[in-house]
């Protein structure tokens, strides 16, 4: 419910009391934009833009030349690592068919967001053996 300005102050505020020393930052134009009006194209302006964002299911059978996508540490089900750890094929997990769909995507670059090292690794080992 927060504007993405915000989100960024609050990551950034902890990133620092964690000791990261990364830290996000945003166009000035876009501080008070709302995650709900990115994702529901209520801004107009908005729109216009030469990316897009959206959920897997939202951009499921279209390709683009780049794709960030954000992995969480689990869907419904088991946490993704230990998945990925028990060699789950992906026509036997809903969850990780929905991974494939986004990592299929991009033609060009795929950029993984992971939750942490230890998936980091399960990643890795998954789609670089």
């Amino acid at each position: 419910t927060c504007s993405i300005g915000d989100w960024v102050n609050k990551t950034n505020e902890g990133f620092s009391s964690c000791g990261i020393t990364s830290s996000l930052s945003i166009n000035e134009s876009m501080r008070d934009v709302t995650f709900g009006q990115i994702f529901r194209n209520e801004n107009e302006t908005l729109q216009q833009r030469d990316y897009r964002l959206g959920t897997v299911h939202s951009v499921k059978g279209e390709t683009f030349e780049a794709a960030l996508l954000f992995l969480k540490q689990k869907g419904l089900g088991p946490y993704y690592k230990t998945l990925i750890r028990n060699g789950t094929s992906v026509s036997d997990n809903e969850e990780l068919r929905i991974v494939y769909v986004g990592l299929t995507r991009p033609r060009k670059l795929l950029v993984l967001a992971v939750p942490d090292d230890e998936n980091k690794q399960a990643w890795e080992s998954k789609l670089l053996s």
